[in-house]
């Protein structure tokens, strides 16, 4: 496991099948609270959640058992840093602007422990 600190990342990335447009971002830790700031790389759009604590984005049904913030950060941290669609990789994220014009990033993890493989969706 990941030990709990400030940290943050930046970069470059596209979602599903439309790899032309492009978003910046940015993902940060900072006190164990997660934010997350994206960019239309075209529009200038931006969008920003802040102060997320590990329980506003973490369930009973996709809890990583002993994981800290900091570790679910690195998991997202791979899924936005992976190419649009690499199947390969057991990090994947997808966008959803919605009608209110939020943004809904979701982010599917896949787990391997032993023989088993288990999918979790944040």
């Amino acid at each position: 496991m990941v030990d709990s600190c400030d940290i943050e990342f930046d970069g470059v990335t596209a979602f599903g099948t439309d790899s032309a447009a492009t978003y910046r971002y940015s993902i940060a830790l900072k006190d164990s609270k997660m934010n997350f700031s994206v960019e239309d790389r075209s529009s200038k759009k931006q969008w920003f959640k802040g102060g997320l604590e590990v329980t506003d984005y973490v369930t009973a049904d996709n809890v990583i058992t002993g994981a800290t913030a900091a570790d679910y950060f690195q998991c997202f941290k791979e899924a936005l840093s992976c190419a649009p669609g690499d199947d390969g990789k057991d990090s994947q994220r997808k966008l959803r602007i919605l009608e209110s014009g939020d943004l809904e990033l979701e982010f599917v993890l896949t787990l391997r422990v032993l023989r088993s493989t288990w999918e979790a969706k944040y």
